[in-house]
């Protein structure tokens, strides 16, 4: 091979050169990138001031179960309740000392809207809507009667519904009997115009017998003038009318033309309805608001352009029954007759509240009223006009400081409600701008607009009138109570600090109740187990033997059977509606069974050679919560099943009667 076919050898150093070359290479582009991060990026003290801007001090993570936010455990893992992953839940500065306490920034306010207003005094008139019906006026209702023996010849008033005036003619009447006594009277004055002029005993007979004919015919129905025209004319009547002693409405006809009456048959009803009654029913909840004297107002679908007003004046002592109402009546001028008996009415009652929500004396009170016509009052004292009484100071009801002054309220939409409780959230005077504390207070009547506040708040704080669900709602984000949810004492079954042994004390009960409870026992906790294992076929199975126990009578006596046949009574119930069609429904007579033991077991206590214990589950039936008894310590849910067999929580452990604990023996001994 020649020299000339191979290559020429590459001097040995030019590999070091390259490999130098690319280190420089490298370093440049790394100074550059150096440069180019400080001249685009803030400092580190920038990024940890901008930080601290925005969420504040660092604090520790706490970890908290998004189902169960009561729990808040400071590492992560599993929620006691259902066993579920902890999620972290970073604190901020909402976080307080009073775990009801929370503050918010003011874009946080902004964001949420949230406004508050002064609680204060003010006048407040409760509004009660009544159903009523107009009714006449029983005192001005008059029967018109035959003072004397007679046939009707003529019925100037022949139909019900006339409209008639007082002295005006009813009837024409024959009567005999008032024929014969005109007469009489005719002779005493023959008798006495012979005896003019003389003195003596017969002229004093024959003036007396003038006068009793007189009074007879004025007892018979005539009036005066009928007898002056008698006397000046010397002539009986064969006829006599009667006329109307009152103006008013003819409402029953009771007689015929050409009946032949007796004295005292009833011939007209005639009813003046220049003033009516308006009787309003009163639900059982107002009757401690109502008082007589206040003034009603109230309309007709008739005269659906005009408004009546009228004042209280009888108050039913009794309360009808069957609508749990009580009558009122209020008197009503009717001038120009356009309220009708048997009308109906739609009433409204302004009461004007005291301090305490209670209503304030109406102004009638006070003055002389007739305590038989409670309508008639007077600022002296008079005889009554009606019935000639004298009137009565009335001072049933002493009016106090209390009376006078006006009540304490809230806007409506600043009251959140629980059902039996009322919450409110306060803005702290005192504090860092933007601290609510929720608060439990005692409310009054509520009208449309206000709330009458009975304790819990004072004048002049400042209450949470729009936002105040969303803060709520942040509590219970934040893992902190809810104001919304009720204390655990309120609605947890009996814990075990209400027996400090854990144990219950067995009452005394019948060997055959005892055997019917262990009976009761095998049946549940197999549905439990079945169940807690979602199994239908199995919960199922258990299901029929609990429903054949109650429809099995047993031979019990007294109080037990009492006991036994309620229990019986609400097994039944629960199967008839929750029929075991699928496993869904199952578990929702399961739990209307478990109240029925729990009632049992509460009522006769536990004797049982082991002991049971208390579960509940505050997640069943959307976050209803249930209880059950179950054999074992370990949680088995039976409304969840294997989706969330561990979520619940030991209440109580109920220990076995000391008749069937185990005895354990050492060195001879029972122990």
């Amino acid at each position: 091979m020649n020299a000339s076919e191979h290559p020429p050898a590459e001097p040995s150093g030019s590999k070091w050169e390259n490999l130098v070359k690319q280190v420089k290479i490298g370093a440049v582009l790394f100074l550059l990138g150096v440069l180019f991060r400080s001249l685009w990026s803030p400092a580190p003290n920038v990024l940890r001031q901008k930080a601290e801007t925005a969420v504040g001090v660092e604090r520790p993570t706490t970890w908290t179960c998004s189902m169960h936010p009561q729990f808040k455990l400071p590492q992560k893992g599993k929620c006691p309740i259902c066993f579920m992953d902890l999620i972290p839940l970073q604190q901020g500065d909402g976080e307080a000392k009073d775990p009801r306490e929370l503050k918010l920034s003011k874009s946080a306010r902004a964001l949420m809207d949230i406004q508050t207003i002064a609680v204060q005094r003010r006048p407040l008139s409760l509004a009660i809507r009544m159903t009523g019906r107009i009714a006449y006026d029983e005192t001005r209702i008059k029967t018109i009667t035959a003072w004397v023996a007679g046939r009707l010849e003529r019925m100037f008033v022949d139909y019900t519904g006339v409209r008639v005036r007082k002295g005006d003619h009813l009837v024409r009447l024959y009567s005999p009997e008032l024929l014969a006594t005109q007469q009489e009277l005719l002779q005493a004055l023959i008798t006495l115009q012979r005896l003019r002029g003389q003195e003596g005993i017969l002229r004093q007979a024959a003036q007396g017998s003038l006068e009793s004919a007189r009074q007879k015919l004025e007892l018979m129905g005539l009036k005066g003038w009928q007898i002056q025209q008698i006397e000046q004319k010397r002539v009986a009547s064969t006829h006599i009318n009667v006329y109307a002693p009152l103006g008013g409405i003819v409402i029953e006809k009771k007689a015929l033309e050409g009946m032949y009456v007796t004295t005292g048959s009833p011939l007209y009803t005639i009813a003046d309805l220049s003033e009516v009654w308006v009787m309003f029913d009163v639900y059982e909840r107002d009757m401690p608001r109502i008082r007589v004297g206040q003034e009603v107002d109230f309309g007709t679908m008739a005269a659906p352009d005009q408004r009546f007003r009228g004042r209280i004046v009888y108050v039913d002592p009794t309360l009808n029954p069957t609508t749990r109402t009580i009558r009122i009546r209020a008197n009503v001028t009717n001038p120009h007759g356009r309220l009708k008996p048997e009308m109906f009415v739609d009433g409204r009652l302004h009461i004007a509240l005291n301090a305490h929500g209670h209503a304030r004396p109406p102004a009638a009170l006070g003055r002389w009223i007739c305590p038989m016509h409670p309508e008639i009052t007077s600022a002296r004292r008079i005889h009554c006009s009606i019935c000639g009484m004298p009137l009565e100071r009335q001072s049933t009801v002493k009016t106090t400081h209390i009376d006078h002054l006006d009540p304490l309220v809230i806007p409506n939409e600043a009251a959140l409600w629980t059902g039996k409780r009322a919450v409110v959230y306060v803005r702290k005077p005192g504090k860092a701008e933007g601290t609510f504390v929720g608060r439990e207070i005692q409310l009054g009547p509520r009208t449309e607009t206000h709330t009458v506040v009975l304790g819990g708040l004072r004048e002049g704080e400042e209450v949470v009138s729009n936002g105040a669900f969303k803060l709520d709602s942040e509590l219970q984000i934040q893992a902190r109570p809810s104001m919304m949810q009720m204390p655990k004492a309120a609605e947890d079954p009996p814990k075990e600090a209400d027996h400090p042994s854990g144990t219950r004390t067995t009452k005394t009960v019948s060997a055959a109740l005892r055997k019917e409870q262990a009976r009761l026992y095998n049946h549940y906790f197999a549905l439990w187990r079945a169940l807690a294992a979602d199994q239908f076929e199995a919960s199922k199975k258990a299901a029929e033997a609990l429903r054949a126990l109650a429809q099995t009578p047993r031979p019990l006596r007294g109080d037990e059977a009492a006991r036994w046949d309620a229990l019986r009574a609400r097994l039944i119930d629960a199967f008839q509606r929750y029929a075991p069609k699928d496993i869904a429904t199952l578990r929702q007579g399961f739990d209307l069974i478990s109240k029925a033991v729990l009632q049992l077991q509460e009522a006769i206590g536990h004797e049982a050679p082991q002991a049971v214990y208390l579960a509940y589950c505050p997640m069943a039936f959307q976050d209803t919560g249930a209880s059950w008894l179950q054999d074992q310590e370990g949680i088995l849910n039976p409304y969840f099943g294997a989706q969330m067999l561990r979520c619940g929580e030991m209440k109580r452990r109920i220990e076995a009667s000391p008749t069937h604990r185990p005895k354990h023996r050492k060195h001879g001994v029972d122990r």
